[in-house]
């Protein structure tokens, strides 16, 4: 096992009610007062704190940069809140060091980049169990008609 493995952090992103990004949140550090807002209970929300200041558009231009046109259309369509929170705040760490994005490159499946979170993107997870009860319930609507249900066409299972 090797014992020399180097880890390295070259820059920093943020994503926090009246923060869109770093320089904000400095900003907001100097000025003090409180940052708190409602709660609307997990699944609608992740923050217990107030809700994030953030727009996954101020990125387009990032993504549009290197990568097809479809894809930042894509991202912001089928990923959920977190995972653009974790995508914009990557890419504000990338800024802050001039020629990491470079470095990282050129490292290819060598560079590893891990985000974790203690809850996972509880908006989606809230929104897939919905359309799981959902969809259950039309299953279940559908095989408890009679007529696609032999065991309730039996006499004996009649009301």
């Amino acid at each position: 096992m090797n014992t020399n493995k180097r880890i390295g952090i070259f820059g920093w992103g943020v994503v926090a009610p009246k923060s869109p990004n770093v320089d904000a949140f400095e900003k907001n550090l100097d000025r003090g007062g409180s940052w708190l807002g409602p709660f609307h209970e997990f699944g609608p929300s992740n923050f217990l704190v107030g809700n994030p200041d953030f727009d996954f558009d101020d990125y387009r231009e990032w993504f549009d940069a290197r990568f097809p046109p479809s894809k930042f259309g894509q991202l912001k369509e089928k990923m959920g809140p977190v995972t653009r929170y974790a995508m914009g705040a990557f890419i504000q760490s990338l800024t802050q060091n001039e020629g990491m994005e470079e470095y990282l490159q050129s490292l290819g499946t060598g560079c590893h980049v891990y985000v974790g979170t203690g809850l996972g993107d509880l908006t989606v997870q809230h929104e897939e169990s919905l359309r799981f009860e959902r969809t259950l319930r039309r299953w279940y609507e559908f095989w408890a008609n009679a007529e696609r249900c032999e065991p309730l066409t039996r006499p004996d299972r009649r009301g």
